[in-house]
């Protein structure tokens, strides 16, 4: 249950954070980008319990009242079982889990595609003809991408504390809401053992995200042709 959380929040929050920042960013100071801005402070200052809270009395107790019965209260269904009825429970704490971290990377992929719009290689990319959307695709997204990846790993590391009061709000079986039992009944080797499989879950997400960024940005591979010493043919060729 957690693994499902914590991956399904952070797609969540990539999907709505990078579109949000990028429609920000390529109309400033409009007022679709004031509004996302506006829309984005307000999830940022908001704490995790409290955006479970809102969203269960509004989605579920609210629309439940009125015969509607879309949003389940709180349990889990693993996706082994049913995926659909899996997505169905987890989606009211996916958007909880994902809701603060959107508006962080929000604010974060609008500085960085402005900035990246203000580069030379766009502007020859815009002179040559280019389209707009591929401009934004092909030169603009990805260059503003990298420091979205960088902050990946860390952020999911960090959002494994969120997870305790997603899971305690929603009532979800998983090792933040065994974590918070064991503290109460004072389980220290249970303790221990979430603890033990956090930190290995944290340096696992690093070294895949250093491989993933060897693959976004090709400058921080190693053993790239600008980095490694020219070979014996190569020295003979140049002299």
């Amino acid at each position: 249950a957690s693994a499902s959380l914590a991956l399904g929040g952070a797609a969540l929050w990539l999907l709505m954070g990078v579109s949000a920042g990028v429609v920000a960013a390529t109309r400033p100071r409009s007022r679709i980008d004031r509004s996302i801005t506006a829309v984005a402070l307000l999830f940022y200052s908001m704490p995790t319990f409290l955006v479970g809270q809102l969203l269960l009395f509004f989605l579920f107790f609210q629309l439940y009242r009125a015969g509607f019965e879309f949003f389940p209260p709180g349990s889990y269904v693993p996706f082994t079982e049913n995926p659909l009825q899996w997505a169905r429970f987890l989606i009211l704490p996916w958007f909880t889990f994902a809701l603060m971290y959107a508006a962080i990377y929000t604010r974060m992929i609008r500085a960085s595609t402005l900035e990246t719009l203000d580069e030379d290689y766009v502007r020859t990319a815009r002179a040559k003809g280019a389209p707009e959307w591929m401009v934004i695709r092909s030169h603009v997204l990805r260059n503003a991408m990298l420091p979205v990846v960088t902050m990946l790993g860390m952020d999911i590391a960090v959002s494994l504390g969120a997870v305790l009061f997603v899971e305690s709000a929603y009532g979800l079986p998983g090792l933040g809401r065994l974590f918070a039992t064991s503290l109460a009944r004072r389980d220290f080797p249970v303790l221990l053992g979430i603890t033990m499989y956090t930190t290995l879950v944290v340096i696992l997400v690093n070294f895949l995200i250093d491989i993933l960024y060897g693959l976004v940005d090709p400058r921080a591979r190693i053993g790239s042709r600008s980095e490694r010493a020219p070979s014996r043919a190569e020295r003979a060729k140049a002299v």
